[in-house]
């Protein structure tokens, strides 16, 4: 059902489908292409005093996939920290 309705959008299903599969080695989008996009975000929030707590969010979660070496991986790739982080 939601699938159908709320999240009928064509990105959110190409990447539900990569997240589960956890196929992130053809980046569509790499992740360093999102953290660039990231820290663009937040310097044009720094320069407006708006907060982004989530773009935030984002750049330290890049931070750590590349760290780990996935940079020429897929974005959402991670969704593997995310997965790890749950575990408690």
């Amino acid at each position: 059902m939601m699938s159908e309705t709320l999240f009928d959008a064509p990105a959110v299903k190409t990447y539900g489908e990569l997240i589960l599969s956890g196929s992130f080695d053809t980046a569509g989008f790499p992740l360093a292409l999102g953290l660039k996009d990231a820290c663009l975000v937040k310097d044009a929030a720094r320069r407006t005093r708006t907060p982004m707590m989530f773009a935030s969010m984002l750049e330290d979660r890049f931070l750590r996939a590349m760290a780990r070496g996935w940079e020429n991986r897929d974005w959402c790739v991670i969704s593997d920290l995310v997965k790890e982080g749950s575990r408690g």
